[in-house]
């Protein structure tokens, strides 16, 4: 198993909402953060780029997407943020079978 990973079962192919959220906590500096959904580490099928002004609270993406998957198929979120230091995160996702 992979715990950054939503894995679809065996016998449940078929189209699925996926949903991700990001948090950032302040950063000092830099301005650029990002979200993304990425299909078996290959395709991008959902992207939310934000230009942050600074100040608090910090600031959120989010990002969704539907896709039709087999069995095997998984999704991952890719976070980008561009602080000369880390900032912390929080973070949910979720993967829900639509038809």
């Amino acid at each position: 198993t992979n715990p950054t990973r939503f894995t679809v079962p065996a016998g449940t192919g078929g189209l699925y909402l996926i949903i991700g959220n990001i948090s950032f906590s302040y950063g000092p500096d830099g301005n650029q953060r990002e979200i993304l959904i990425v299909k078996n580490n290959s395709s991008t099928l959902g992207d939310t780029y934000i230009e942050y002004a600074g100040g608090l609270p910090g600031p959120s993406c989010n990002v969704s997407a539907t896709d039709v998957a087999i069995a095997g198929d998984y999704y991952e979120f890719k976070v980008y943020q561009d602080s000369s230091s880390g900032v912390n995160a929080t973070a949910w996702g979720s993967l829900t079978k639509l038809h």
